[in-house]
């Protein structure tokens, strides 16, 4: 009996500590099912997809993406169903692609007509070429964030309880949302991957507490240590694969934030 207590217990403790760190994934009240060698060679299909197309297929990928994602997630043993249609999905795209478009155009009007000479007049020769990119590149990276996410927020609308398939939807912070995904995207950058996880928890925890699924309001239970036990890891495989662990990372995303999302009861 003594010794069946300890192996027992050690089984207790190395499951716990692998479902910590996200190498297993034992069921939990709010989960996300779906086969992770599947999904791996599905996304692989969607990027090729999308890029094949250049792009054009890249809202019907994402239509395919979010059946996966929603119809195998639950919330608190709530099954979540997915509403959307190919041509919301392509409604929402071109709209973000539209903005974006008039975005880019305006920032090279105004950087043309008086920024560049401004710059030219009064910053160093050597310098001009390095302000001139990050002038191009901030509005970029602003752009393309507005693309996906206006893809996100038709998906996250149309992801309602089983029982209910109306109001989901998110509290609008667009200020607040924009700075959320730049400061995370260059904190990520400038910090070598190390504040990746950290950027993940900022994120999703934003967005999370500003969700509504069928008219229930969400919250997030994941902390800042849990993210880095699940993702700093994760971040290195992809760089050392170049690239080819990433759609196990997005998997292990999907995992990570579905778990740690409930129902507000308030």
């Amino acid at each position: 009996m003594g010794l069946k207590k300890v192996v027992d217990n050690t089984k207790k403790v190395v499951h716990k500590t692998s479902d910590f760190m996200g190498v297993t994934n034992y069921r939990t009240k709010s989960r996300y099912e779906y086969n992770e060698v599947k999904f791996y060679f599905i996304f692989l299909g969607f990027v090729l997809m999308s890029v094949l197309s250049l792009f054009t297929l890249l809202p019907y990928a994402y239509y395919r993406y979010c059946l996966i994602k929603y119809n195998n997630s639950f919330y608190d043993n709530k099954k979540i169903r997915f509403n959307g249609t190919i041509r919301g999905a392509y409604t929402s795209f071109l709209s973000g692609f539209l903005l974006t478009i008039i975005i880019l155009l305006s920032v090279d009007i105004i950087k043309t007509t008086f920024i560049l000479d401004y710059v030219k007049a009064n910053v160093p020769e050597k310098a001009v070429g390095w302000i001139d990119t990050a002038i191009t590149a901030l509005p970029t990276i602003l752009a393309s964030s507005l693309v996906f996410n206006s893809l996100f927020k038709w998906g996250q609308r149309n992801a309602n309880f089983v029982y209910d398939d109306t109001g989901s939807y998110l509290e609008k912070h667009l200020i607040k949302g924009i700075l959320v995904a730049i400061l995370g995207k260059l904190f990520s950058l400038i910090s070598f991957g190390l504040g990746n996880p950290l950027t993940i928890w900022i994120k999703w925890r934003f967005i999370i507490n500003r969700e509504y699924v069928s008219n229930e309001k969400m919250k997030f239970d994941g902390n800042i240590l849990s993210s880095y036990k699940w993702f700093v890891w994760r971040w290195y495989l992809i760089v050392v694969t170049a690239g080819l662990y990433y759609p196990i990372y997005i998997h292990k995303i999907n995992q990570w934030t579905i778990r740690h999302t409930h129902i507000n009861e308030v």
